[in-house]
């Protein structure tokens, strides 16, 4: 099994996040802006969306919480099942 997230944030959570990572001196936000492109999901089978209303932490400890799913399978445990993609605008509760 293999996990696949996207994170499904907008332009201005986009450029926020990007002036807080080093390289941001060496990438102008109108340089990122020019590379966003809204709701850009990969499109495969059991992709992940993660949106901006969770926090790092948050995205942290959802895939954190998914990782035995490689050891078991999608769809066990709680997990998500692969066949469409699932939005997660606030944490998972615990299966």
């Amino acid at each position: 099994p293999t996990l696949v997230y996207y994170l499904d944030v907008s332009l201005p959570e986009t450029l926020r996040r990007h002036a807080r990572k080093p390289i941001a001196g060496h990438v102008a936000p109108e340089e990122v802006a020019s590379w966003y492109r809204p709701h850009d999901v990969l499109g495969v089978p059991g992709e992940q969306v993660l949106g901006e209303a969770l926090d790092e932490d948050q995205m942290v400890a959802r895939v954190l919480g998914d990782l035995p799913m490689l050891r078991t399978g999608p769809g066990e445990r709680g997990g998500p099942a692969p066949s469409a993609p699932e939005e997660f605008t606030s944490p998972r509760s615990a299966p």
